[in-house]
């Protein structure tokens, strides 16, 4: 019976995450990893964001972020934005810059203690949990857990929303 109920949970999850592709994306305000306050909607429709719900405990969260961050090193210099968003209690947040600076990552990692963003997201305790933004500040897919080779979807997602819009047809 146990089992049936983490199933459809699951597939709720899964199910409300991706009811929410299409819409804007929902604003925030967090710390960064200097203390330093950071809010979404001042990328919100300029930039295509990523964001990636993590922590430092999470094993599938450490093998999905190198590909993110090799994604991010790829497309940022086409205006990619990328946030690591930190979903570590209190108890463990203290690794989380430790960990972050041993791998080297130049994603912006921001701190959600209370997981009060991923909530926003409609993200579940399954993480990581990831996120892609258009330009236009719209959630254009969502990725719970992770599976290898996921990220080349991500990266297909991410090539096709970085790309400049073409300019319509001129008539003849």
């Amino acid at each position: 019976m146990r089992r049936i109920w983490i199933i459809v949970s699951l597939l709720l999850v899964c199910a409300l995450s991706q009811a929410q592709e299409g819409k804007r994306a929902p604003d925030f305000t967090v710390k960064n990893l200097d203390g330093q306050s950071v809010q979404l909607k001042d990328y919100l429709g300029k930039n295509p964001i990523l964001i990636d719900f993590w922590a430092t405990w999470c094993v599938p969260c450490k093998e999905e972020m190198p590909h993110l961050e090799e994604i991010y090193k790829e497309y940022k210099d086409k205006g990619l934005v990328y946030f690591a968003i930190s979903e570590d209690s209190p108890r463990s947040i203290s690794k989380v810059k430790p960990y972050v600076k041993s791998k080297k990552y130049d994603a912006t990692v921001l701190l959600d203690p209370d997981g009060s963003v991923l909530r926003k997201f409609f993200g579940s305790n399954t993480l990581p949990y990831t996120v892609i933004i258009d330009r236009e500040g719209k959630i254009s897919r969502t990725f719970t857990g992770y599976v290898p080779g996921q990220q080349k979807d991500i990266r297909e997602i991410i090539e096709k929303i970085v790309a400049p819009a073409e300019p319509p047809a001129q008539p003849q």
